[in-house]
């Protein structure tokens, strides 16, 4: 129960940061309910004349349709027609708006970020209160939570039924089924998979009964009747008919097959009662539109697949763990390693386990009440014949279904793990099965512990940051106010990021969250670009473009009033040292730029530090002093096309004033070569913004002149811009030196450089 309980906690929680439509095909599923309601008849499959293969193609088969783009076996759509007439989906068309990244080309894709990863635009009053279609949606997903809990209940038995003196070992299988996020993620949304998973689990169990039992005809006829009814929600449901086969050859004595008779009577039975239940929409699909399978629709429309791989079988294996929303929110990496391990720890476990079984065989009689399955993977005990079989039998639905999956695949394009969980009964035991196998390192409960942590952590790391709505009742307490009216447009009312002058460094991001308030409904669409850049605004070095309001939200679906959190994210990438600005402002979709109403077009934000990770060393150490606690530690020189002098200043305190750095290149004259006059670190970093313990380098280039001298005298200091007035500076014994300036000679000699 405990497991259930939580199980249903989890649902609740997948169902609360999951929008309207962001499960997959639930705009389908809801159109179809929806035409079944309103006119209460089948609707006529549409066959496209041209597969899906662009993003506007994309675009305009999700919107609403009528008779629905989907086709399908209707029972379940029938049962949602009756469960939601209460709430008429009057509001569902009107809701249908594709994601504008499919027309604009840049359609979303599957991976760990969490931007563009919404399959719809979210307008407001998606709730219980102002949607009929939430309420429908919301009807239905607590449909599916129920019978994800049929599906749970269902494997917890099927391990009674093959280990009877193994409750643990049941409950952890049923942890396992339940404890798959994307398992729980499916339960959670509107869809027929949620029955026919839960008519599939429920058949494994009752077949594998029959088989112990030898049951009669009947028996086998109700089981026929009830892979009939999982026809009638999807056709997948068609591989049960040959694993209800093989459960009835299951039914002999160790080593025989029951008498043919009994095989040809349950064979009958079992495939009349599929067949008068089941048959009766295929056979209506097939003699009016020629189409038996009733999936011609779904071939017609999707991107073949040219093989079936190593990468198709790679995608599999993720989206069966953790594949979320239409397959395009990804776990990250290391968790499908993680996965990854464990299941390669059952495939061990479970060649453990039989080959201790096999040994077993050879001193032991069969005892049918003990198990080896959960036994320490030392002892060896014989597997009990009917236990075996029944292993063969989840084994075999198991196989069929990763076929009944590749061909999917490969006439689709949808290489989605999801697929398997008709077998998710059969795998969740299978995985018990092996993980036992190593009973003395405790892998079982672990695997199920860290499965039950990472179903919890979901919805909020993964799910909610990129389906939460941009729309917020009012800007946080925390932000930082601007109020920055874009004209004719929306307002920058605040922003929340690191605190000015904060550190930044080569692999660090900086977050920028910003709140937009719309001042009249409609808006155009408008796109948020942002840069990172030292006072020279053209030498970015990180950026962030995206549309206002992301694809959630966009700008051009705002009403008037509303406020709209933006978050956007700028990596640091290796850059000189220095102070640099967040800078933003809004652009047309034909990329011009939105004027500010009290001019200008960019509002600016910081400044941030960027340090280096190692601190710069002089190549000719020095100490100098200077006044306002300025030390020059000594320089680097190298000779190419100029001459390049790298000086190295250290804050021995915080300066109070932003000086100018000079140097003078002159000759024993003293007559100038050239000259250099600016702030330290090419203007990145004044002085006023250094810290005690700072160290700048500060990279100078001179011209060189026609005819290079032997030596280059060189002469250096700093003094006020304002005033010109030089900045005292002192030698390494405390004396000031003349004119302020320090004074050296530099070989110009090639290889005295290199040296």
């Amino acid at each position: 129960m405990s497991i259930l309980a939580l199980f249903v906690v989890l649902g609740l929680f997948y169902i609360s940061v999951t929008p309207l439509f962001e499960s997959p095909d639930e705009s389908s599923h809801l159109q179809v309910i929806r035409y079944l309601a309103q006119y209460r008849r089948l609707p006529a499959p549409v066959v496209l004349t041209e597969r899906i293969a662009t993003g506007p193609a994309m675009a305009e088969s999700l919107r609403y349709h009528e008779p629905p783009l989907y086709y399908t076996p209707p029972l379940y759509h029938i049962l949602g027609a009756l469960l939601t007439a209460w709430t008429p989906m009057g509001d569902l068309e009107a809701r249908l708006i594709p994601n504008p990244a499919w027309e604009a080309g840049w359609s979303p894709q599957r991976d760990a970020a969490s931007w563009n990863k919404n399959v719809f635009v979210h307008l407001p009053g998606e709730t219980w209160q102002d949607s009929p279609t939430m309420r429908a949606a919301l009807t239905l997903r607590l449909l599916s939570v129920a019978l994800g809990c049929v599906t749970v209940t269902c494997t917890y038995a099927i391990t009674r039924q093959l280990f009877p003196m193994r409750r643990r070992a049941a409950a952890s299988a049923a942890a396992l089924a339940a404890f798959n996020p994307q398992f729980i993620a499916l339960s959670a949304g509107v869809t027929n998979d949620p029955l026919l998973i839960a008519l599939a689990s429920l058949f494994l169990l009752l077949a594998l009964r029959a088989m112990a039992r030898r049951a009669v005809w009947r028996t086998w006829a109700a089981l026929g009747a009830l892979v009939g009814v999982g026809l009638l929600v999807k056709q997948s449901a068609l591989l049960f008919l040959l694993v209800g086969a093989l459960a009835i050859l299951g039914q002999g004595d160790a080593g025989r097959l029951p008498p043919w008779r009994k095989i040809l009577a349950d064979g009958l039975a079992f495939g009349i009662g599929a067949g008068l239940v089941g048959g009766a929409w295929y056979a209506y699909n097939g003699l009016t539109y020629g189409d038996w399978s009733g999936l011609a629709p779904h071939f017609a429309s999707q991107m073949l697949l040219a093989r079936f791989g190593l990468r198709e079988a790679t995608a599999v294996f993720e989206t069966y763990w953790a594949g979320f929303g239409w397959a395009l929110l990804s776990a990250p990496g290391w968790w499908y390693g993680l996965l990854a391990a464990l299941v390669l720890l059952s495939i061990g476990g479970t060649a453990r386990s039989a080959v201790n079984s096999h040994r077993g065989h050879k001193g032991h009689r069969e005892k049918k009440e003990i198990s080896a399955l959960f036994a320490p993977s030392a002892v060896k005990i014989p597997l009990p014949v009917f236990t075996r079989r029944g292993l063969g039998i989840l084994a075999s639905a198991l196989i069929l279904n990763m076929l009944s999956l590749a061909r999917w695949a490969l006439a689709t394009g949808a290489p989605y793990g999801r697929l398997l969980f008709p077998v998710q009964a059969a795998i969740a035991v299978g995985l018990a099965w092996g993980l036992a196998g190593w009973r003395r390192l405790h892998v079982l409960r672990l695997s199920v512990a860290v499965l039950s942590v990472f179903s919890l952590l979901t919805p909020w790391t993964i799910l909610r940051p990129a389906f939460a709505t941009p729309r917020v009742k009012a800007i946080t307490q925390a932000a930082q106010t601007v109020d920055a009216a874009f004209a004719d447009g929306p307002t920058l009312r605040g922003y929340q990021t690191r605190p000015t002058g904060e550190t930044l460094r080569a692999g660090d991001a900086l977050p920028v969250t910003l709140y937009w308030q719309a001042n009249a409904a409609p808006q155009p669409r408008y796109t948020t670009w942002m840069q990172l850049s030292p006072q020279d605004a053209t030498r970015r070095i990180a950026e962030d473009n995206r549309w206002l309001g992301g694809t959630l939200y966009p700008s051009d679906f705002w009403l008037a009033g509303e406020t709209i959190r933006q978050n956007h994210t700028l990596h640091v990438s290796v850059a000189p040292f220095g102070l640099y600005w967040a800078r933003l402002g809004l652009t047309t979709e034909d990329d011009a730029r939105v004027p500010l109403s009290n001019g200008g077009d960019t509002v600016t934000l910081g400044p941030w530090r960027i340090r280096p990770e190692n601190t710069p060393t002089p190549d000719i150490p020095l100490k100098y002093h200077l006044d306002d606690g300025i030390a020059l530690d000594g320089y680097s020189v190298s000779l190419d096309h100029t001459l390049a002098i790298t000086l190295t200043w250290r804050a021995e305190r915080a300066p109070t004033q932003d000086y100018i750095v000079f140097m003078h290149w002159v000759d024993d004259a003293g007559a100038m070569f050239s000259q250099h006059d600016g702030p330290p670190a090419d203007e990145r970093y004044p002085t006023s913004w250094w810290l005690p313990g700072d160290v700048i380098p500060d990279a100078i280039r001179l011209p060189l002149p026609l005819a290079l001298p032997p030596t280059a005298i060189l002469r250096v200091g700093m003094y006020l811009p304002a005033t010109g007035t030089r900045l005292p500076l002192y030698d390494a014994a405390g004396a000031r030196l003349p004119d302020d300036m320090a004074v050296w000679q530099i070989p110009l000699n090639v290889e005295t450089l290199k040296r």
